[in-house]
């Protein structure tokens, strides 16, 4: 974990947010610059960038609501644009983990039709028009960080950890009951946060929170997954991949096929999940 990655409890908290706030933002634009040429790796960075900031924002709004309201709506809507690129570029790597398993079900050039769809050039988004956007907001962001000050100073980033908690395991119910995609979407983005805050108060209960940090890490993964195989899904089943495929030479039977290997994995993955999911969010309060 980045050493400079956490809130010292020693010092002022908004002090402390507005420090490692600025440390990822810089981060961030440094990733943004490279995005055309080192294109996974740098989203890939990038994405955790702003994930650590909204999760480092939900520490702070109890203590500055006004300025995570405005905040968080800005990260949100420029992490929206970069996970567009990714699930794009995701494809390609979900077809490639189920392809030795699909090999035996289907025909060659049925598969090789498949596989064509999600490595075309085509197929991947340009991010040059994106670049300068981001580059102007992340400076706008960091400008602003300058008056970023407490509101409510009787509150702290353990009223923050406590609600991110507190919503982790709300989603975590409502995905255990309706197994939908958009609800376990949903919980992942609070595992995320919550695992990025177990780092970010690392020395505040060092014992507690590193006891969190490998188990949230790994039901993030296997949410991540999940959500990849569900766009796979949607990419195959519906219009205009659909057609695509299905005037290459991909049979109905072929893709039913593919999408009952998708979802078979999907349930274990999510059967996985929610089973670490229940014994790590089985207390109601972690350091209350």
């Amino acid at each position: 974990m980045n050493a400079s990655f956490r809130i010292e409890p020693d010092q002022r908290e908004c002090e402390e947010i507005r420090r490692v706030a600025v440390e990822q933002l810089t981060e961030a634009r440094r990733l943004v610059t490279k995005l055309e040429s080192d294109r996974a790796r740098s989203i890939h960075l990038l994405r955790r960038c702003f994930k650590r900031l909204r999760a480092l924002l939900r520490l702070a709004r109890p203590i500055m609501p006004n300025t995570y309201r405005i905040e968080n709506k800005i990260l949100r809507d420029q992490a929206r644009r970069i996970s567009a690129i990714r699930d794009v570029d995701s494809l390609a790597e979900t077809f490639a983990s189920i392809e030795k398993k699909l090999a035996v079900k289907i025909p060659d050039k049925q598969l090789d039709a498949i596989r064509s769809m999600f490595s075309r050039p085509d197929s991947r988004v340009d991010t040059t028009e994106l670049q300068a956007s981001l580059l102007d907001q992340i400076q706008s962001t960091i400008d602003r960080s300058t008056n970023w000050k407490p509101e409510h100073v009787e509150k702290s980033v353990i009223d923050g950890f406590e609600k991110t908690y507190r919503q982790s395991r709300r989603s975590m119910r409502k995905a255990a009951k309706s197994r939908a995609t958009p609800h376990l979407h949903e919980w992942r983005k609070h595992v995320k946060y919550h695992w990025h805050q177990c780092q970010l108060l690392s020395e505040f209960n060092e014992d507690v929170m590193d006891s969190r940090l490998r188990p949230a890490k790994k039901i993030a993964s296997r949410l991540g997954d999940d959500h990849d195989l569900a766009l796979f899904i949607e990419a195959i089943t519906t219009q205009p991949g659909k057609s695509s495929l299905r005037k290459a030479g991909v049979s109905r039977k072929t893709l039913r096929k593919t999408v009952k290997l998708c979802r078979k994995r999907r349930d274990r993955l999510e059967t996985a999940a929610l089973r670490k999911g229940k014994r790590l969010f089985r207390k109601s309060s972690i350091l209350r």
